[in-house]
């Protein structure tokens, strides 16, 4: 396994740690909409729903070396930076929630910048293969 896939599994699943202390320091917003949809044990549900989404395509990436898994953590990452400026907002105001999410955006960022680093390249042609013998075939 290259090294920058080991690097995207430690910052994604890092990711997904800082995500779910902030889902749980959003609890008091998350839990009169899942309580209401989902009883009692709303949060807990959504918040291993999270963290299992984030373990399974972690999975995907560093074990099967699945495109769709990799192209789906970018997505996801992308996508919150539609909240850059909300943040941006908290973290000026001191907001714990704000700064914590801004330590969890960045670590995603930083797990995607590893999903292209060359020898990730190399992991996703080779379907997660050795591929050191060969590696000129790919350039």
């Amino acid at each position: 396994m290259p090294q920058s896939i080991k690097c995207f599994t430690i910052a994604y699943i890092a990711h997904g740690v800082i995500m779910l202390l902030h889902g749980i320091l959003m609890r008091d917003r998350l839990d009169a909409d899942t309580v209401q949809l989902l009883g009692e044990f709303g949060l807990p549900f959504v918040l291993a729903i999270r963290f299992g989404l984030i373990a399974l395509l972690a999975w995907g990436v560093s074990i099967r070396a699945n495109n769709f898994a990799k192209w789906a953590v970018v997505v996801f990452i992308a996508g919150m930076v539609f909240r850059i400026p909300q943040a941006w907002g908290g973290i000026a105001e001191g907001n714990v929630r704000a700064i914590v999410w801004a330590f969890g955006f960045l670590t995603g960022v930083s797990a995607v910048c590893f999903l292209f680093a060359p020898g990730a390249r190399y992991w996703f042609t080779g379907k997660g293969r050795s591929v050191k013998a060969d590696a000129a075939v790919f350039d």
